[in-house]
């Protein structure tokens, strides 16, 4: 079985982006990573960008170079037009990942 018949991927645009299985991406847009893996840590950059198993992304803009980590949901559940924190935001009821960001396992927005 290949990655491709692992994952959910519907309506989705994406770009040099690592996904682990089990998760669901749709009406979704990945811009993807500079790199897989770097083998020199810099500052605001994960050390391995990639969405991680299990995750549920919809509606959602993904910039480059982000780390993903397990079960985590971007599915807007409390749909919300617009917020804002240190990490993530919403926009127009379009979630917006920035450059660089890292969420943990099990993050929900």
């Amino acid at each position: 079985m290949n990655i491709w018949q692992r994952l959910s991927l519907e309506k989705r645009l994406d770009l040099y982006k690592v996904e682990k299985q089990g998760s669901i991406i749709k009406n979704s847009y990945i811009i993807g990573n500079d790199f897989y893996s770097s083998p020199i840590r810099y500052e605001g950059i994960p050390s391995n960008p990639m969405i991680g198993e299990n995750c549920i992304i919809d509606h959602a803009i993904i910039d480059k170079n982000v780390c993903i980590g397990n079960n985590v949901r971007l599915i807007n559940k409390d749909k919300l037009m617009n917020y804002s924190n240190d990490k993530i935001c919403i926009r127009d009821g379009i979630i917006v990942v920035p450059r660089g960001t890292h969420l943990p396992d099990g993050f929900i927005l």
